[in-house]
């Protein structure tokens, strides 16, 4: 399970999409490092600190952990 501190990357969810659209591709390499986790409505939400991005609000089923927090 996700928590603060574990290093993140976003899943490509666009991989169905693009082998229709060769042409269509995202380079999106970025990591984050997860800082909260939302409460009440948004509770599968969690607040992800990104390299070059900033700060943002990520759904917990497009992030993939590479790295847990000790």
């Amino acid at each position: 399970s996700m928590k603060v501190g574990d290093i993140v990357v976003r899943k490509n969810i666009w991989a169905e999409w693009q082998r229709y659209n060769k042409g269509m591709t995202f380079d999106d390499n970025e990591v984050g490092i997860v800082i909260k986790q939302g409460k009440s409505f948004i509770m599968n939400r969690w607040a992800i600190m990104w390299s070059s991005q900033g700060l943002q609000w990520e759904p917990e089923e497009e992030l993939e952990v590479v790295s847990e927090s000790r």
